[in-house]
């Protein structure tokens, strides 16, 4: 029975990686630095692709200031590119400007026009942030 189940896998394994055509294979281009961006199979495509953009973003201290939560809107302005691997960069930064803390996480895939919100918290541990810069 094992055996059979295994087969029975390993054989829709094999026709669902029979199905594609390396000459259908949609063009890969990167940006500069932040994502990995595709252009969709589009003929009227004007290939000027726009930075993905925070349309608005809250953000509030906690703890005394040694921890800051945050929510952010992101939005795909493009109507011709999906962004494959979005990234955004979080800082916070002490009284005197000077950076304490710094992280980057991948966001879910973006499709054209599309937009995505998520909420996360930064904890410093000795030292109280002031600011905090989104990218």
């Amino acid at each position: 029975m094992k055996n059979k189940i295994l087969s029975i896998l390993l054989l829709a394994l094999l026709a669902l990686t029979a199905c594609g055509k390396k000459e259908d294979a949609i063009p890969n281009n990167k940006t500069e630095g932040t994502s990995e961006i595709s252009v969709k199979p589009d003929s009227n495509s004007n290939n000027d692709f726009k930075e993905l953009q925070i349309v608005e973003s809250v953000h509030a201290t906690e703890d005394d200031n040694f921890s800051y939560t945050y929510s952010v809107i992101i939005e795909n302005p493009n109507s011709d590119y999906e962004v494959t691997i979005p990234r955004y960069k979080v800082e916070a930064f002490d009284e005197n400007n000077k950076s304490i803390t710094y992280y980057e996480q991948l966001l879910p895939y973006m499709g054209p026009n599309d937009r995505i919100a998520f909420s996360s918290a930064v904890i410093t541990k000795d030292t109280k942030a002031q600011k905090l810069n989104l990218q």
